[in-house]
């Protein structure tokens, strides 16, 4: 593939984290506080199985729970709406951190120069949202086109890509910012369902920005070229991972994927979409 004419450039990833963070054997400490004695050794087989060593939150009150093992998790009974208030006050700046961060790793690109913005989220819903927002944070041109790839789950970044190379074939001049925002811990739950505690083992919040652009700019050295995406459904395995707004934050739904063909093409990966990465000096 010619990469002049058919790659994107990426050029730098940012990334950033909230203010309170926890170690994985805190949060088991916590979680085992919450449930009933018969679930504890299953509880511990899935905070051991996460590999994890330490996570981020936004959500003060579940880190005071966590951190002063004070057995409440006030966060858990909040209301829908309150955890949107919390979504709106606190995903624009750390979507902002990230995207500055992506911006000082390279020199070729100011915000200035930036054409088009791609956001990805799917914690938090308001309007106007955080894309609006990163304008003021960033001192973004008004002109900027916005792009939202919304609710979407754990793949929706690599959809935000996808759409950002889209723009930047089509357009050579373009330089793409994606920002990818997740609060989950807003949408903590208290009730010691297999799913919830599945889920309270391994997500947490973050936020991460990539800065791509089209072929027309050839000064400088990319990270990598982004050459191509694939992406197949398999329909009998669509109610692996459910996302749905309930009355005290979003309910996520996980369970076994029955699919003989997604394991044999996929081994232990249920991801629907492929990214083919080309590294710069390639």
């Amino acid at each position: 593939m010619n990469h002049e004419s058919e790659s994107t450039a990426l050029w730098s990833i940012g990334t950033a984290v909230p203010a309170f963070q926890f170690s994985q054997q805190q949060a088991l400490a916590f979680a085992l506080s919450q449930v009933p004695s018969e679930m504890a050794r299953h509880v511990r087989f899935l905070y051991r199985r996460s590999q994890i060593d330490s996570r981020y939150s936004c959500s003060q009150a579940l880190y005071h729970a966590i951190q002063f093992e004070t057995g409440e998790a006030a966060s858990g009974e909040a209301s829908t709406a309150e955890r949107m208030q919390a979504y709106e006050a606190q995903a624009a700046d750390l979507a902002a951190a990230a995207a500055k961060r992506t911006l000082a790793r390279q020199s070729l690109f100011t915000a200035a120069d930036i054409t088009h913005l791609v956001l990805v989220t799917c914690t938090g819903f308001v309007s106007p949202g955080p894309d609006v927002l990163l304008f003021e944070h960033l001192g973004l041109r008004p002109d900027v086109k916005r792009v939202q790839v919304g609710f979407m789950g754990c793949h929706g970044a690599m959809n935000g890509l996808h759409s950002a190379t889209a723009i930047c074939r089509s357009e050579p001049q373009a330089v793409v910012l994606v920002a990818s925002v997740e609060l989950c811990t807003l949408h903590f739950q208290t009730t010691p369902t297999e799913e919830n505690l599945v889920i309270t083992s391994l997500f947490s919040d973050g936020a991460a920005a990539a800065l791509l652009s089209g072929h027309a700019y050839t000064a400088g050295q990319p990270r990598c070229y982004l050459d191509a995406f694939g992406s197949h459904v398999y329909p009998e395995a669509r109610h692996a991972i459910a996302w749905r707004v309930g009355n005290q934050g979003f309910d996520m739904g996980l369970g076994p994927v029955q699919c003989p063909r997604l394991a044999s093409v996929y081994p232990g990966f249920c991801g629907p979409l492929a990214l083919v990465v080309r590294d710069a000096t390639g």
